[in-house]
């Protein structure tokens, strides 16, 4: 399921995104779009993975304590369950290789030392780094994210 997110595809999908910026509000729509199975149930969310995608433009403050707030939303554990997948799996894979990686690579200099010292003290953000692709972001902020990532998790994901 990929979908290109631009003022053109929004306009066509007749999605107009009322912006709000209660963190909590656009955490639990996020996760409720994630939580989705079908490409059809996805479609009937969508408008709740664009908020996300344009807050990381124009609003990144809020953009980043909407990802403080998902990443911290689930214990540790769930984060590196092996035997079946985790709502953290979906919620958190999603937003890694999305909001967060965008973010980094859009405002990466604003929020990578704050990221830095979140994963140095807590699993869940460095494992939220090892989600992310180098995308966009300039070679110092990716080589600052992969020394932050804990990329155990993905790297026996990728392995299966």
């Amino acid at each position: 399921f990929v979908v290109q997110v631009g003022p053109e595809t929004i306009g066509e999908l007749g999605v107009t995104c009322a912006m709000t910026t209660n963190v909590k509000t656009i955490a639990l729509n996020y996760i409720d779009y994630a939580n989705r199975v079908s490409d059809q149930e996805k479609e009937e969310s969508l408008v709740d993975f664009i908020a996300m995608l344009h807050l990381v433009e124009d609003d990144p403050s809020t953009a980043w304590e909407t990802i403080k707030f998902l990443i911290e939303r689930y214990e540790e554990a769930d984060y590196y369950a092996i035997a079946e997948e985790t709502e953290a799996h979906r919620v958190i894979g999603l937003l890694s290789a999305g909001p967060l990686e965008d973010l980094l690579s859009a405002h990466g200099p604003a929020f990578i030392d704050e990221a830095e010292q979140f994963a140095s003290k807590d699993r869940r953000w460095a494992w939220a780094l090892g989600g992310t692709w180098q995308c966009k972001m300039s070679e110092e902020i990716w080589r600052r994210v992969q020394q932050a990532a804990d990329n155990t998790w993905w790297e026996r994901r990728a392995a299966k």
